[in-house]
């Protein structure tokens, strides 16, 4: 398969879930208008409707440069590159400080009923490892 024909079928399959997405959404937002409480449910509810939010604007903004080009829509890097190889390592320490920390933290909360500590603590890892992702991958597009 050529890269264009490549190119398009993830374009429809972003798509298709972009849809679908904005139904799962709808359905958190449905349960939580449910929720009366203003403890620890709606906060968890609420996040996770806050990161839904993101991801789909992220989606969206994805979109939107696949339509304006062809490939992985970084083609036209547009900031220098030593700027990246400053930035981007130090970063990567920050959030795997942040990582460990927050793992401390985790394993801190161990009194019955910490839930909301610990799944909110092990979010904050997993968002860390995120972003020592997302920057490996502004790395690897400034080396090109």
């Amino acid at each position: 398969m050529n890269a264009k024909k490549e190119h398009e079928l993830f374009a429809k399959a972003l798509e298709a879930h972009l849809a679908a997405e904005v139904r799962v959404v709808e359905r958190y937002k449905a349960f939580l208008d449910k929720v009366d409480d203003t403890g620890p449910v709606r906060l968890l509810l609420s996040c996770i409707v806050v990161e839904a939010e993101q991801h789909h604007a992220l989606l969206c903004a994805m979109m939107q440069l696949l339509k304006k080009q062809e490939g992985n829509g970084v083609d036209e890097l547009r900031i220098a590159r030593n700027e990246v190889a400053f930035w981007t390592p130090r970063l990567r320490q920050y959030e795997q400080r942040i990582a460990a920390d927050c793992l401390y933290l985790k394993s801190q909360a161990c009194w019955e009923g910490a839930e909301l500590f610990d799944a909110v603590l092990e979010g904050m890892i997993m968002d860390s490892r995120k972003h020592e992702k997302l920057l490996l991958a502004i790395e690897k597009m400034a080396a090109r």
